[in-house]
Parts: C-alpha cells; structure tokens; sequence
C-alpha cells in the first residue's frame, strides 16, 4: 500500500504570511463585492460622499493589516523597585514638608497664647491700677468733705469767740487780777544769811515791813453774764451742728429706703430761710466710685404729695462728672427729682426745719362721694376709647375727685393706635375735664407734673399741661358717673 508522505513542519513565519494572504483576499473580496453593491444600488464608491457605515469598515480593515504586517516589540517596563523607591522619595517629601507646616503652625500658636496670656496679666494689672486710682479718689473726695466740714465748725466757732471777746472787752481796769511780783532769790546764800545781815542794821533803815499781797478781786456781774452768754452760745452751736448732722443722715437712709442709694448728701453748712447752705451731694456707682459730684450754695426741696415726688433744686454751684473736670450748672441752676418716695417720711423730717416745700396743695376741697375712684376710672376709660384720632389714652390712676369737680393724683398714659407702644406718660398732682357739646370735643387740663418719656421726667410747661379729645357724638357724657364741667359759650 502507497504511504502517503506528511507534509514537513511549517515556520511560525510562514503560517503567519500565510494568515495575513488569505486575510487580505478575504478583505479585497469584501471590498469588492460592496463596491458591486453599492455601485449597482446606485450609490457613490470610497472617496468623497462615502457612507460612514464604509469608512468604518475601511479604517477597521486597514488597522487589521497594519497589526498584521508589523511584529509587535515587547514592552520595556521599569523594575518595580525603582517605582516603589520613587513614590517613597515623594511621600517622604510630601509628608516632611506637612510637618514643618505643623511645626510652624503650632510655633505660631504657641506664641498667641503667650501673648494672650500677657496682655491679660496686663489687662488685669491696669485694672487693679484702675480701682486704686479710684479708690484714692473717692478717699479724698470724702477728705475733703470733712476737711470742709471741720471748715465750717472752726469759723462758727471763731465767730463765737469773736463776739465773746467783743463783750468782754468793756471790762475795767479794776477787773483784771494782777499777778504778784516774782520773788528774787539773792546769790549770797540761804535766807538764815539774810537773817543775820538784817539784825546788825538799824530799823530806821529797813523801813516798815512789806504789806501782803492784795487778795484777788471777785469777777464783775457784767462779766459773769458774758461768760454766761458765750457758754450758752456754744452749746446752741454744737447743738445746731448736731441736728444738721442729723438731718444729713436721716435723709441719706430715707433715699437709700427709696432706692436712691447711689445718691448721697455728704456735706450741709447750714440751714437758713427754709433751704440748706453749702450743701454736696455724691452719686457713686455699684463699686463705690464716684460717678457725680454736686455742690452747690443752696439746697430748696419741692414736695409733689400727689404724685409721691421730691424734687431738689440747686442753685449756684458746679457738677463734676466722674474724674473730669467741674463745670458750672447751665443757667446757674440744676434740679434731681426723685419719684415714687415715702412722701409723708419726708414731710415728717423737713416740716419741722421749714424746709417743706409743697407744690399744687394750695387747692384743696371736700372729697366728693358721688365719684369713688376705682368706678369712675372705668367709666372715664370706657369713655376715652371712643375718642377720635391717632392717639389712645388710659387713665391708670386717679387718687380721688373733690368738688368741683377736680381730679387728684393723676396717671395718664398716651398710647399709638395700631399696636404703636406708650409715647408718654402724664403725671398731675389735679386735674379738671372740660366738655364743648357744640364741638363735641374734651379738654383734660393738667397742672403741677411730669410728662415721662422713656427714662426723662419732664416737669409741665410752667405748671401745666392739656390733652384735646374728639368725639363724634354726646354718647357716654353723662354728669352722674363722669366728673366733668362744660365750657360755657361765652368761653368757646
């Protein structure tokens, strides 16, 4: 039997060539019969206006036999220590300069808290500075009203001599006592020696022996009553320093009762015409500074009993403002007012000294029963709300009406309308309501008070002070329950 013989072995380079023959035949072929295709379809060959579809396929066909016509040649890869040692050369960088930054950073930080630290000890040591500097103050603010104190006692007390000695200076010459002659000792030894020496002399040469000394002549009756005088003026003096001593402490704790600690009377000369002479007064703050200082000529208190009130007038004096420099009061005058007092502990104390200045009590009448107070204050509110305007008002107090009829102890309240809060707040020690039928409008007249805005009390523009109302009909007027008058014609 007829063996056939195997073909020999191929090359890889051959099988290769061969490959990439049959594919490039397989490809042309491909080329061609869409050509055919596309030509019988009557549709453009490759070049300009080819499909996209085509392209594709050429550009794919063209790569196929680049890949196969080229060998590829192997990769040179770097060995992957020498890649490790780099990412580890820049990671140290990377972290050695993150910890210099840290290291700075904290350097910086440490340093803020050491200069915070500083400036508050420094903070702290001005501070301590401070309230010794005020402390010093204060000490001789209160040294100096002693100082002054003590002033005025000395020159009381020296015009008292003064006029001691002026009544004893009419004294006679027969009055004065005179001392007796200083005896003068010899330099020749004891009085025996002496002794001695007189008896070998003759009598006719000593003379007569020396009379004793005349006795002391009684005080006159003249002068017995000056002594007498100048005591008993003495003691009124220390007794006057005594209750104006007094009268200063006792109105210190009345203010302080009040709650009016900060302010004090630290100094009263004296008391004439129904005011206190040479007076000061000092307000200090929570931790005992001074914050303002007053002096002043002449101190008058004027009383609002109505309105349970105190007002201070000073006259001829300067203010100090803390450690700044003094300056005269505006006009000559100043004034403190001081509301919501125990007024009648301050009447008990100034009445007797003639320092009891009452405002708006020279008005005064029988309480009329057909009002009583808490009824007629409704009934006066119900009334205000049907007034007119921008404006609302509130009757919060009336004490009581008398004849007349005439309001007491006034608290008026003026309010925005919309929801616009309290303006301002009337406080009268009388008042009188006026009603016009013919206008339908209401005039509340108001004397001897405040007008409060805010935290400033403004006294009434020479005493008084009026509030208008509109109505828009006569609803509400009525004599029995509301304490009104009506304006006369003649008056409109």
């Amino acid at each position: 039997m007829n063996e056939v013989a195997a073909p020999p072995p191929r090359s890889p380079r051959f099988s290769a060539l061969a490959s990439g023959l049959a594919l490039g035949f397989v490809s042309a072929t491909a080329i061609a019969l869409a050509g055919v295709a596309a030509w019988s379809a009557g549709l453009p060959w490759f070049g300009a206006g080819e499909s996209p579809a085509l392209r594709d396929l050429r550009r794919r066909l063209e790569e196929q036999e680049r890949r196969s016509a080229t060998p590829t040649a192997p990769a040179t890869v770097a060995p992957p220590s020498a890649e490790v040692s780099a990412e580890q050369r820049i990671a140290a960088g990377v972290y050695e300069a993150e910890r210099q930054r840290a290291e700075r950073a904290e350097r910086a930080a440490d340093e803020a808290r050491a200069a915070v630290l500083e400036l508050r000890e420094d903070l702290a040591r001005a501070k301590a500075q401070l309230e010794d500097l005020q402390s010093e103050i204060d000490e001789h603010v209160v040294a100096r009203a002693k100082l002054e104190s003590a002033h005025g006692a000395l020159l009381e007390r020296a015009v008292a001599a003064e006029m001691r000695e002026r009544e004893l200076g009419g004294r006679t010459g027969a009055d004065e006592r005179l001392s007796p002659a200083p005896q003068v000792e010899t330099l020749l030894g004891s009085s025996s020696f002496m002794e001695e020496i007189a008896k070998n002399l003759p009598p006719d040469l000593l003379g007569p022996p020396p009379s004793a000394p005349p006795a002391a002549a009684e005080p006159s009756a003249d002068r017995r009553a000056a002594e007498e005088r100048a005591t008993a003026e003495a003691a009124a003096l220390a007794a006057k320093r005594g209750s104006i001593e007094e009268l200063r402490a006792q109105a210190n704790r009345l203010l302080e009762m009040d709650g009016y600690g900060e302010m004090q009377l630290v100094r009263v000369g004296s008391v004439a015409d129904g005011a206190l002479c040479d007076v000061a007064l000092r307000e200090v703050g929570p931790l005992g500074e001074t914050r303002r200082f007053l002096a002043a000529k002449e101190l008058r208190f004027e009383a609002f009993p109505g309105l349970r009130s105190l007002r201070v007038h000073l006259r001829d004096g300067y203010e100090q403002q803390g450690s700044g420099a003094s300056e005269p009061f505006a006009q000559g005058a100043s004034e403190v007012t001081f509301a919501d007092v125990r007024i009648d502990d301050w009447k008990a104390l100034l009445f007797a000294p003639g320092l009891w200045h009452e405002t708006g009590a020279q008005r005064s009448g029988a309480v009329d029963e057909r009002y009583p107070p808490a009824p007629t204050l409704a009934k006066l509110n119900e009334l205000f709300a049907r007034a007119k305007g921008a404006r609302r008002f509130v009757l919060r107090r009336l004490d009581e009406v008398q004849s007349g009829p005439l309001w007491r102890g006034i608290e008026l309240h003026q309010l925005e309308v919309g929801g616009g809060g309290l303006q301002v707040i009337y406080e009268a020690e009388s008042a009188e309501l006026w009603w016009d039928p013919v206008q339908k409008s209401a005039e509340l007249r108001l004397e001897h008070g405040f007008q409060r805005r805010g935290t400033q009390r403004i006294p009434f523009f020479e005493k008084r002070a009026r509030v208008y109302l509109g109505f828009e009909d006569e609803q509400g007027w009525d004599a029995a329950v509301i304490p009104f008058q009506i304006v006369a014609p003649s008056a409109r």
